[in-house]
């Protein structure tokens, strides 16, 4: 796997294949054409990245939004092809992260997991990331939210 400046058909791919939980996610919070405009923004700021499988074809879409100085906001889709090589795309995650922390001199970010996401939750816990805070009825649709960060 690979890690690259993501572009829009890089958005379109992941959209169209997008994981159950993620989908969930994004209906709530107004729907595809809604995730697509937040995605198209991040890309036209050149601040996405995407990871590609050894077939070229786009698993993941990641973000990183400054928040305050030195810290940034983290924001990441997947695919369901994501799950063909769990253990690559792991790999790939964290090598993404620490170039996000070279490049930005970010010493913390931080991401919300919905509550419904155990997936997404014990694989942030896997890459360092602890539970800061809860936030309730967080979402448009009332979900509540883990706040996780991971300090470097």
């Amino acid at each position: 796997m690979t890690h690259d400046v993501a572009t829009m058909e890089d958005v379109d791919q992941i959209l169209a294949d997008l994981r159950e939980k993620d989908l969930e996610a994004i209906t709530s919070a107004g729907g595809i054409s809604v995730a697509r405009d937040v995605m198209a923004y991040f890309v036209e700021n050149s601040i996405a990245q995407v990871i590609k499988n050894d077939a070229g074809e786009a698993v993941a879409f990641f973000a990183a939004v400054p928040v305050h100085k030195g810290v940034y906001e983290v924001y990441g889709y997947t695919s369901n092809k994501v799950n063909r090589n769990p253990f690559g795309f792991h790999r790939r995650v964290r090598k993404l992260l620490a170039a996000v922390l070279e490049v930005t001199e970010a010493h913390k970010i931080e991401c919300v997991v919905w509550k419904g996401n155990e997936t997404s939750f014990k694989w942030l816990r896997r890459l360092g990331f602890i539970v800061e805070g809860f936030r309730l009825q967080h979402g448009p649709g009332k979900e509540s939210a883990y706040l996780m960060g991971r300090i470097t």
